[in-house]
């Protein structure tokens, strides 16, 4: 009975250190989907480490509270706190968290840098970690659900990020 009990602890206990170093960020925010670029796009690898110090020290700045609702629209006559696309590049500049509208839309939408933060984190875990390492996209957020989130790299042959809905041209 003893040896019983002891085999069905071992097994509780694999599966709980299974769990706890399984990562579990799969999904930022309640009611959102996840798609990681496919192995056929045209973007650059990109470097976890390198998305992980975007995230961590350019999409919030210390004097910002991170859990503030901020506007972000197209509409420059909205006053928004970020106008749209907005995007912050790693130092390489080949890892790009950027945020748009899912779908055109416009208007506005409020969501947090938290938020934006716990998206891009979620991606990162998710499609850099794992290969193809092309970063991926999340949507929709924002309150009214009309925003996107988006990780990923340069495009390879026109130096600019190519994304569902997203674009940068430099």
């Amino acid at each position: 009975m003893m040896s019983n009990l002891l085999v069905t602890f071992l097994a509780l206990s694999s599966r709980l250190i299974a769990a706890i170093s399984t990562p579990t960020f799969h999904i930022a925010i309640e009611g959102t989907k996840m798609n990681c670029w496919p192995a056929t796009s045209i973007l650059r690898p990109i470097i976890y480490k390198e998305c992980l110090d975007t995230i961590n020290t350019d999409l919030i700045s210390p004097s910002t509270d991170p859990n503030i609702p901020l506007m972000f629209s197209k509409d420059n006559q909205l006053n928004p706190d970020f106008p749209l696309p907005k995007f912050w590049k790693s130092a390489s500049g080949n890892c790009i968290v950027g945020i748009d509208y899912e779908h055109k839309s416009d208007g506005y939408d409020r969501t947090s840098l938290h938020d934006i933060k716990r998206a891009a984190l979620a991606i990162a875990r998710t499609c850099v970690i794992r290969p193809p390492h092309l970063g991926g996209v999340i949507e929709p957020v924002g309150w009214q659900n009309k925003l996107g989130v988006s990780l990923g790299g340069f495009e390879l042959s026109k130096g600019k990020i190519l994304n569902n809905t997203l674009s940068l041209n430099e």
